[in-house]
């Protein structure tokens, strides 16, 4: 599952391996133990579904339950969704910029907040090789804080 950017659909029951699936414990979580397989296996069908209705009841512009339909024997084909109900939601936290960011190099040498991107100055030459050796790509690649940036 991932961030949808309109719509996420999601089928759930239970099945077999509900209880290593990693919504088993997102969604049936047992306050008594933190192995999912605790509660999910002593779950009914309907105890599902009140986990599942009272998660929609918290968030009931963000999430809706519904029943599978009945299978009408060809593709699924959707239905129509009211455009009314796609809005996006309003951001009104605050976002923390007291953090900072520090490269791998940087940690290592003891420097905790962000600063200029020093770290290409302190790497040494690259060995002079000949003209026939193979080298491997990955070993040109920058060093540095805006590398690692790029890479995560």
């Amino acid at each position: 599952m991932t961030r949808a950017a309109k719509l996420c659909v999601l089928c759930w029951g239970k099945v077999k391996g509900i209880q290593d699936a990693a919504l088993a414990y997102l969604l049936h979580q047992d306050p008594e133990s933190e192995l999912p397989a605790s509660r999910i296996m002593r779950l009914s069908e309907a105890e599902i579904r009140e986990d599942l209705d009272a998660l929609a009841s918290r968030a009931p512009d963000a999430v809706e339950i519904r029943a599978l339909p009945l299978s009408t024997g060809g593709p699924w084909r959707g239905g129509r969704i009211d455009p009314t109900r796609l809005t996006p939601k309003v951001f009104r936290a605050a976002i923390d910029a007291d953090w900072r960011v520090a490269s791998y190099s940087g940690l290592m040498r003891g420097d905790g907040s962000e600063r200029p991107d020093f770290d290409v100055a302190t790497v040494p030459p690259a060995p002079e090789t000949k003209p026939d050796a193979p080298t491997d790509p990955v070993f040109a690649f920058p060093a540095g804080a805006h590398a690692g940036h790029f890479l995560h």
